[in-house]
């Protein structure tokens, strides 16, 4: 890919005849001719501020009364500032036609990643419905011989408080 300096080609582009360019093919004698002309050329198209190229029949430059340097290194410089353009274009066309399809798998997706958190979330309340935070249990083997000790606490893993799985699990 060519690199494009995009500072350089906008300081061309500042710096050279504004648009609109144009050109246009006409008879001048007997011989096909091309006119390139950049500029606002209402009235008089050979004012020193109005780009003007002439080209003869075979292409070659005949006359350029008006073209200045700033203009031939745009027209210098098209080419490649072009190409690099385009191939930026390109590339990033390609980057965002991947992206599309990144979302496109995602949207597909996620109607069954919902289904899958529902069913999670089911079996995590279910779960903390087993471990109560503060239920009361009888603990018999910490009280004293002939005493029965009420806790509160998760009766099902035996703990006073929350057990340690209530605390793993609750959001």
């Amino acid at each position: 890919m060519t690199e494009l300096d995009r500072a350089a080609a906008r300081a061309r582009l500042a710096a050279a005849t504004p648009a609109p360019w144009s050109n246009a093919t006409g008879a001048r004698g007997e011989e096909d001719w091309t006119w390139i002309i950049g500029g606002d050329v209402e009235g008089e198209m050979f004012r020193p501020d109005v780009l003007h190229i002439v080209l003869g029949p075979d292409g070659s430059v005949e006359d350029q009364p008006h073209l200045s340097a700033a203009d031939a290194d745009l027209v210098a410089n098209a080419p490649g500032d072009l190409t690099a353009a385009l191939d930026l274009l390109d590339e990033q066309q390609d980057m965002l036609e991947q992206q599309a399809e990144v979302l496109k798998a995602h949207a597909t997706a996620l109607p069954a990643m919902t289904d899958e958190l529902r069913v999670l979330r089911a079996q995590r309340d279910a779960v903390l419905a087993l471990h109560p935070a503060s239920a009361p249990w009888i603990a018999t083997a910490q009280a004293p011989r002939g005493f029965t000790k009420v806790v509160r606490g998760c009766p099902l893993c035996r703990s006073e408080g929350p057990c340690s799985t209530r605390k793993a699990i609750e959001p």
